[in-house]
């Protein structure tokens, strides 16, 4: 196992993941997916805008319990974990993230 994660986890924000009552504290990347397909809207997205329906994270090998659910919480910004996938031989998890409902800047 690669610990590539654990040599850029420096660059990397605090998350807190609470999956099924277990609460753990980790570092993670978190950014914007496109969405594509036809999720994608018709309406293209103002100059500067952010599509926000989709996230990528990206987190320590330690931060999830290897089920999908749950909420990742970063810079005070909730989100539901809709699935997760460990990667490169247990290097680091990927997953896609939603803003949880009730959670929106607007």
């Amino acid at each position: 196992m690669t610990d590539w994660f654990g040599a850029v986890s420096a660059y990397a924000r605090d998350v807190t993941v609470s999956q099924r009552g277990e609460v753990r504290k980790c570092r993670a990347f978190i950014q914007p997916l496109s969405v594509t397909g036809p999720e994608r809207e018709r309406v293209p997205t103002p100059a500067g805008a952010v599509d926000e329906r989709r996230y990528l994270i990206i987190a320590a090998p330690d931060a999830f319990d290897g089920e999908d659910g749950g909420e990742v919480v970063c810079a005070e910004r909730r989100y539901e974990l809709l699935r997760c996938e460990l990667m490169g031989g247990g290097s680091h998890w990927e997953g896609l993230l939603r803003i949880k409902a009730g959670d929106c800047d607007a």
